[in-house]
């Protein structure tokens, strides 16, 4: 296959362009550069919901809360299966609810969880978002059993210490196989997950190989934001796109080269450029430009 990185490809070249210009209007925001009466549209955009909008995955209030000392993520936390099962829930029950926000977020069995929930108000909303991504899920409390169950089967204080691959822990979590462990988390909670333990050191970051599979799998805002990023289609074309595993490899590669050459070391370092940056970012993209905020 020829590599899709063309550099005679001026609508590319353009569009690497509008998205490296995306990812410095985001820095601006989240370095606070800005008052609220200078913004752009495309700032307010995102300053309206940081935990939602945001590109960089890392630098959410969300995941600050879940990663500090009080979080799943925190420290020798994670290598628990309390840790491990009270991450899964986040990912995959109380994302982007009133719950998450003020609620404890680390639950030392189903037992704790249920005790925890049942004292909650009775709308499921305030504890599950069952469209958190957009559509509407089978994302629901009731999952929490299984997802305990499943936890006790991981053997995770052991796994974790293991040496594995990023594509191991992808398949512990999302196996090929018709009964799910972990229901309805689905490829893209299970790529939010690992985004997660990556940061937190105890998954080996994915190759371009690992975000490309990934990426085909999800098929949706990441793979329209490589395919408008790379030239191949305008805005009003992409719908439903499908590429092949190498084109979505590729492609986050181009976005990951962008970041690479024209950020400062201390942004990189800042916003984590990676593989799951990019994807994620490449997610936002294409948000900001089907909403007409990208010229």
């Amino acid at each position: 296959m020829e590599c899709i990185q063309d550099p005679k490809n001026h609508k590319q070249k353009s569009r690497g362009v509008h998205f490296l210009n995306f990812i410095w209007q985001a820095l601006a925001v989240v370095h606070e550069e800005i008052d609220d009466n200078k913004a752009t549209e495309l700032q307010l955009f995102i300053m309206s919901d940081m935990s939602k909008n945001c590109p960089f995955r890392d630098c959410t209030p969300d995941f600050a809360r879940m990663t500090g000392p009080d979080g799943p993520y925190f420290r020798d936390t994670i290598n628990t299966e309390a840790g491990i099962f009270s991450a899964i829930l986040w990912r995959g029950v109380t994302l982007r609810t009133k719950f998450s926000e003020v609620e404890p977020a680390v639950f030392l069995d189903h037992d704790d969880w249920d005790q925890t929930f049942q004292a909650m108000p009775k709308t499921v909303s305030y504890v599950c978002n069952s469209r958190v991504h957009g559509t509407a899920t089978q994302r629901h409390p009731k999952l929490a059993p299984k997802y305990w169950e499943s936890v006790l089967k991981l053997n995770w204080p052991e796994f974790c210490q293991q040496s594995h691959t990023f594509q191991e822990f992808y398949e512990l979590f999302h196996p090929n196989q018709t009964d799910q462990p972990f229901e309805h988390l689905g490829p893209l909670g299970t790529l939010q997950l690992l985004g997660d333990l990556v940061q937190c050191g105890v998954v080996p970051p994915p190759t371009n190989a690992d975000i490309g599979r990934c990426m085909k799998m999800i098929n949706s805002g990441s793979v329209k934001g490589a395919a408008y990023l790379l030239g191949d289609m305008d805005a009003d074309q992409i719908g439903w796109t499908k590429k092949n595993v190498e084109y979505c490899s590729q492609a986050a590669q181009h976005a990951f080269n962008i970041l690479q050459e024209n950020l400062t070391h201390e942004e990189k370092e800042f916003i984590n450029v990676s593989y799951c940056m990019v994807e994620h970012a490449l997610c936002k993209f294409w948000i900001a430009v089907n909403k007409g905020l990208i010229e």
